[in-house]
């Protein structure tokens, strides 16, 4: 969880503008007279200053809550994980502890025999920790970086949970899709993971492109058995909203569950 306060775009866009309005406001009043300018511009300070101690106070409470939800999320995976070690920092590009604890209880509830996660990473750990708990089930997890996939594997053997993972280094290629070209990972090492029970969609990053994570269920449609969970973090960004836009129309959702955490977790029961 990022800290705060902390600047941010839209903050330095707001300063921006309030601050030229201000400024055309003082000159638009010196053509009345000085006297109407200083006190065009106190009046301009005083209504931007309030403005911004009113968002700065919204912005708390939003944070005083995301951070209530967070502590409650750890407290229960750590009342329910047998942890051998620490867990890493659940926090800034990780898996949420509102992700953690959604896949954890997935897996506890519907024993899922095949689950695979697009993206590795501490989330592969705690899932890793659910299988060992109810007794079965296969996770197979893909990444296109190799550097973090191989320091999933470290941290799962540093658990004692190498054996109930495969973390597979999946390079990504160009994919041909319904929106036209896109990088998306080489599923062809895929070729024995089918009958899914369990999707997590976590990847690729961003970065990669627009809709990054929107060729997931074109692709892997084929591999999913009747009545699979797919879960989609991140799922308040615009590009994650667009793909579940997309989603819904492809495949038949019996239900949907949005997880008003602070990157958002959406999960979808399929027929």
């Amino acid at each position: 969880m990022s800290s705060f306060p902390n600047l941010r775009h839209e903050d330095t866009r707001r300063l921006v503008l309030s601050s030229s309005a201000i400024l055309l406001l003082a000159t638009g009043a010196s053509f009345i007279s000085p006297l109407a300018a200083v006190f065009a511009t106190i009046m301009g300070v005083f209504v931007a200053g309030s403005l911004f101690v009113m968002h700065y106070h919204r912005d708390m409470a939003k944070y005083n809550i995301n951070l209530a939800e967070h502590f409650q999320d750890l407290q229960f995976l750590q009342s329910q994980l047998d942890l051998r070690k620490p867990l890493p920092y659940l926090s800034g590009w990780s898996a949420s502890p509102a992700l953690a604890s959604r896949l954890y209880s997935l897996i506890e509830e519907n024993k899922p025999a095949t689950i695979l996660e697009l993206g590795s990473g501490v989330s592969t750990v705690v899932m890793a920790y659910a299988i060992q708990k109810v007794g079965t089930g296969k996770l197979v997890s893909i990444d296109h970086d190799e550097e973090y996939a191989e320091k999933t594997r470290a941290e799962l053997k540093r658990h004692r949970l190498d054996h109930l993972v495969e973390v597979i280094h999946t390079p990504l290629v160009m994919t041909t899709t319904k929106g036209g070209p896109k990088p998306w990972y080489d599923i062809s090492v895929l070729k024995s993971t089918t009958d899914i029970n369990l999707l997590i969609i976590d990847g690729p990053p961003r970065h990669t492109c627009q809709d990054a994570r929107l060729p997931a269920f074109e692709q892997l449609s084929k591999r999913l058995a009747p009545g699979c969970i797919v879960v989609i973090d991140d799922s308040l960004r615009s590009d994650e909203k667009r793909s579940l836009d997309a989603w819904t129309i492809d495949c038949n959702n019996d239900r949907s569950e949005d997880i008003p955490s602070e990157k958002g977790v959406s999960v979808r029961y399929l027929n």
